[in-house]
């Protein structure tokens, strides 16, 4: 009988396997911004613009797992990205500087952001074109000191404007998250005996 089940068992694998389950890769999750497209006010020069938006995310969006990478999607229009900070802060206050000012005190004069930020991405780069800031770009802080356990609540994305001269507009923001999934299937060494 045991001969038999350590059978049904191999089959069992092997067909999960075949089918992606067996050794299955992390899974890509995200979590839209609601109702977050706002204009970001101009600095007066001694006071920064400012406009927070909320990111509400599920209990069950990495259920049992844990978040192996995070990525933020922002699109924002305006006149002069080299004005710009963006914070996203977690539900148990951890805080990450997605961007800030890019380029040496914000020497990046080009117009609108359309990237993903996540620890994997290039370098910032102001490009000549619009959207001065675009593709897999790597933030300014370290996505990673998010942690590795789904904080599920509500997410805060605060955008400055910290230079006078150059309005904008959030369009769109996106938090993105690599889930882990375990091999719960070998936990039994039957494959060994």
């Amino acid at each position: 009988m045991n001969m038999m089940t350590n059978r049904v068992q191999l089959l069992a694998a092997m067909l999960l396997g075949v089918c992606g389950v067996a050794n299955a890769a992390p899974v890509y999750r995200y979590a839209d911004c609601t109702a977050c497209a706002a204009r970001i006010p101009d600095s007066n020069g001694s006071t920064d613009g400012v406009v927070t938006s909320a990111i509400t995310v599920p209990s069950f969006l990495c259920s049992g797992t844990t978040v192996q990478a995070y990525a933020l999607q922002l699109t924002i229009l305006h006149s002069n990205v080299g004005d710009l900070k963006v914070k996203l802060t977690s539900p148990g206050a951890t805080s990450v500087t997605v961007v800030s000012r890019p380029l040496a005190a914000g020497n990046c004069a080009g117009d609108d952001i359309a990237a993903t930020f996540a620890d994997a991405g290039a370098s910032a780069a102001c490009g000549t074109k619009i959207p001065a800031l675009g593709g897999d770009v790597k933030p300014s802080g370290v996505m990673a000191t998010l942690g590795t356990a789904l904080q599920s609540g509500v997410w805060l994305v605060e955008t400055r404007d910290q230079a006078a001269g150059g309005d904008g507009y959030l369009r769109d923001a996106q938090l993105r998250m690599t889930c882990g999934y375990s091999d719960g299937i070998f936990t039994d060494s039957f494959e060994l005996q």
